[in-house]
């Protein structure tokens, strides 16, 4: 995901602990498996981030998916 990206695993991390990026499963060895929406999800961060950069820093933020915004 971090490849893909451009983003660290730190970023990637702290937005699915935040509740901004969905994370569907582990792997046996317990690493992070994300959805393809996962990675939709991830790049409207970035774009929300890019228009207001501290609407997204607080964990008391409301959530932020791609179904919840209205185009």
């Amino acid at each position: 995901m971090a490849a893909r990206t451009g983003l660290s695993v730190k970023t990637i991390r702290y937005d699915s602990a935040i509740g901004l990026l969905s994370l569907t499963r582990r792997s046996a060895g317990g690493h992070r498996r994300y959805a393809h929406e996962a990675l939709e999800q991830l790049r409207l961060v970035q774009q929300l981030r890019a228009l207001n950069p501290r609407s997204l820093k607080s964990p008391s933020s409301p959530q932020v998916n791609a179904h919840s915004v209205i185009w």
